[in-house]
């Protein structure tokens, strides 16, 4: 897998120059294949793909559907949680490589500081012991300005309720 990987980061980096830029790296490989095989190498490339998504597919709304069956104690059947979650994939799968990407970036700005102050919770438990009421206050607090921040992110959140929640303290004097 490294082979593979470092090879699309080869082609993605030497390609930008001859095909310009692009939105997703989905059109320089596409482009890249199409200079160096043509249609066949197109044609090659969508079926390589699409093998590799099917199975990934396949792994993942099975395993989905698994774990939210056993979650909610059977009280939905896996199968219909099963064709949720390929509902679930075929809408988000419709909307494109760059939209999905342009959606996802907002979503790691929230998610790192709830695992960073969990993280610190578990180095303190033995001081603090699992006590509910300290991780949920912690988590939800922290989950309140990180869904701010990736509001602002997206450009959905008005910026005086940015500022007075996320801004950050002596912005002004260069800090």
């Amino acid at each position: 897998m490294t082979a593979v990987y470092g090879s699309l980061a080869y082609i993605g980096a030497t390609s930008a120059a001859v095909l310009g830029q692009s939105e997703n790296g989905g059109q320089i490989l596409a482009g890249a294949v199409g200079i160096f095989f043509g249609a066949s190498g197109n044609l090659l490339l969508a079926v390589i793909i699409g093998l590799a998504c099917l199975t990934t597919c396949c792994g993942i709304t099975s395993s989905a559907a698994l774990f939210f069956n056993k979650l909610l104690k059977g009280r939905i059947s896996c199968r219909r949680l099963l064709l949720l979650s390929i509902l679930f994939s075929f809408a988000a799968s419709n909307i494109g490589l760059t939209q999905i990407i342009t959606t996802c970036r907002t979503l790691p700005r929230h998610d790192p500081p709830l695992v960073i102050v969990f993280v610190i919770l578990s180095l303190f438990d033995y001081f603090i012991g699992w006590r509910k009421s300290i991780y949920q206050g912690a988590i939800s607090l922290t989950l309140v300005f990180s869904l701010i921040d990736g509001l602002h992110a997206a450009g959905l959140c008005p910026p005086a309720l940015h500022v007075t929640f996320c801004g950050k303290p002596f912005r002004s004097t260069g800090s």
